[in-house]
């Protein structure tokens, strides 16, 4: 990225982050229907997969847990909500196609969607199987696995945004430098430039 796109990086960044934090802050985590339905998507299809793995399981509304054992909540914040919209602030911001930006979010929320119900999984079954690092794999492990997760489709974005991938030359659609000419400065024989997530526990 030239200096002039990295500064237009970082201030529509920053544009994104404002706007997600007066949306989600002031607007859907208080009215929390959003937060709720997600919240009792995350526990049922958690409970059908530990079902499907053997286990006995309970599993309603923002509680799920194994059979004889503490129930987790999934509170608002650990539906894996926020790190959705800083996942989706940094594709809006950062230079790609629009094709490739508007197939790419889906993805990657369905991958963080995913992630965030096998970290509860862990946690549940970690509940009962390994209580001594049910604390440490709560607040440490899976988080950062969560957030590696994150960082890793981060990486995906930055190297694949602008490629074209149904056909036709690359082209600088939203924020890309244009293949130059035969006579463009610097380019090549061929007329191209080189590219520059008791009690309940809280989950």
């Amino acid at each position: 990225m030239q200096r002039s796109e990295v500064v237009t990086f970082f201030v529509k960044a920053l544009a994104v982050y404002v706007i997600w934090y007066f949306l989600y802050d002031l607007w859907i985590l208080p009215d929390g229907r959003v937060d709720l339905w997600l919240s009792e998507h995350i526990v049922a299809l958690g409970g059908t997969m530990l079902t499907a793995m053997g286990f006995e399981v309970f599993a309603e509304g923002r509680l799920i847990g194994l059979a004889g054992s503490n129930m987790l909540e999934i509170i608002d914040g650990c539906n894996g909500i926020e790190v959705i919209g800083l996942f989706v602030g940094f594709v809006v911001a950062y230079p790609g196609r629009n094709l490739n930006r508007v197939l790419f979010v889906p993805i990657g929320i369905f991958v963080l969607y995913l992630t965030n119900i096998i970290r509860i999984l862990v946690l549940a079954i970690t509940q009962v199987h390994a209580p001594g690092i049910f604390d440490i794999t709560h607040d440490y492990s899976t988080t950062a696995i969560f957030y590696l997760v994150v960082f890793g489709m981060w990486v995906v974005w930055v190297n694949y945004g602008e490629r074209r991938f149904f056909g036709g030359p690359d082209d600088a659609s939203n924020g890309g430098t244009l293949a130059g000419g035969p006579d463009d400065a610097g380019a090549d024989a061929d007329g191209t430039k080189p590219g520059n997530a008791g009690e309940p526990a809280l989950s």
